[in-house]
């Protein structure tokens, strides 16, 4: 999960842009989102910040730096990053949903999907990462 947090800071510090299928996404002071942007409903499509972040694709550029799940359904990765939100939401352990990701994927993709979901998806349970150990 470190690599991922790293892979994410390397995404959004980077000083070029980073085309994506939105446009553009800026890289410099990410920082957490306005508190006016709402969080990501299950099936809901989520539309770009004030900031111009979509954090959907955000997550699904961070997924892709993990060779395992590059060729994964990437509808099925965001389902189960939303699901993760959902979890940590209702109150569930960081644990318990990392290994509930895990009926889909590998328990190593499931923290690695979990730690993505929680930058891109949630940022509000960040603190759920360095209880993880993850800084």
């Amino acid at each position: 999960m470190i690599a991922i947090v790293g892979s994410l800071v390397y995404l959004l510090n980077s000083e070029e842009q980073k085309p994506t299928v939105a446009g553009v996404v800026p890289t410099a002071g990410l920082g957490s989102p306005p508190p006016s942007v709402a969080a990501p409903v299950p099936d809901v499509p989520v539309p770009s910040t004030p900031g111009g972040f979509d954090p959907e694709q955000i997550f699904l550029q961070a997924i892709q730096t993990n060779s395992n799940l590059k060729s994964a359904d990437q509808t099925r990765v965001l389902e189960v990053g939303r699901s993760m939100c959902t979890a940590l939401d209702a109150g569930r352990p960081a644990r318990e949903v990392i290994f509930g990701g895990s009926r889909d994927f590998t328990i190593t993709d499931s923290g690695f999907i979990f730690g993505a979901a929680v930058v891109a998806l949630c940022p509000r349970h960040e603190g759920k990462l360095s209880q993880l150990g993850v800084s």
